[in-house]
């Protein structure tokens, strides 16, 4: 979603995406959601038609649904790893969010870093409260840019990427995107590899690598690096990327 279908510079999401995800459609393709985001932060974006979508690949891929919001696939953290990062958190001054796939919540306290971000993402925080050892999808850590996480990954197993801001997504230990869309392809009786992809940041790098077709979206703030690695580059949403190059290649 955020710098691929929703323009990093606009805050928006152009008619041609919109056009381009109807096209497909119509030709017969499925199409999904894959994203960093939960379900509550998904529901939030007022001007994404979900209808349009057949799946819902969540939470940098710990938590897939279907078109009914039924879900087929979830992972969570184990309570001991949850609490090593709190431990952790607390010594950095951190700011952490849960994700649970029902609510989310920020587990300690809003630090300045949060502000930043939410700078880019321009969406109201969740509440504060402690967690109280229900399951967690996703942790988003809030912390400056260059911040290095070798420390706690000394002490746990987990996969960390970061955003274009000044937060971390912080994922159970083999889960990604890409383990999303294989359990997705499987529910849909696919291959593990027969799918195209869209992405702009390095949380996307696994999944693009995999695909049959994976693009990189020219944002802003997109990785030049996964620029690099991918089988096509395509531009900006802005600037009509998405629906421009599924145009080029005969899709629509």
């Amino acid at each position: 979603i955020d710098g691929t279908l929703i323009d990093s510079v606009t805050h928006t999401i152009p008619e041609s995406a919109y056009k381009a995800v109807r096209g497909l459609k119509e030709k017969g393709y499925k199409t999904a959601i894959a994203t960093g985001r939960d379900l509550t932060n998904l529901c939030s974006i007022k001007e994404l038609n979900r209808d349009l979508f057949d799946a819902f690949v969540l939470s940098n891929g710990t938590c897939v649904f279907d078109s009914s919001y039924e879900c087929i696939f979830k992972e969570t953290f184990p309570e001991e790893v949850l609490r090593e990062i709190l431990a952790f958190a607390e010594k950095e001054h951190m700011t952490l969010l849960f994700e649970t796939g029902k609510e989310n919540f920020i587990a300690n306290w809003v630090n300045e870093y949060v502000d930043t971000a939410n700078e880019y993402y321009k969406e109201p925080l969740p509440p504060v409260r402690k967690w109280t050892g229900e399951g967690v999808m996703k942790i988003d850590a809030f912390q400056r840019m260059d911040f290095d996480f070798a420390e706690l990954l000394e002490k746990v197993d987990v996969e960390i990427d970061p955003c274009p801001t000044t937060s971390f997504d912080i994922a159970p230990a083999g889960t990604s995107k890409l383990k999303g869309i294989h359990a997705l392809m499987e529910h849909w009786g696919f291959g593990a590899d027969e799918f195209m992809c869209f992405g702009d940041q390095e949380n996307d790098r696994e999944m693009i690598l995999a695909a049959e077709k994976g693009v990189a979206v020219k944002d802003d703030k997109g990785s030049p690096e996964l620029q690099k690695a991918a089988d096509f580059v395509c531009e900006a949403s802005r600037k009509d990327g998405i629906y421009l190059f599924l145009k080029e290649q005969g899709y629509l």
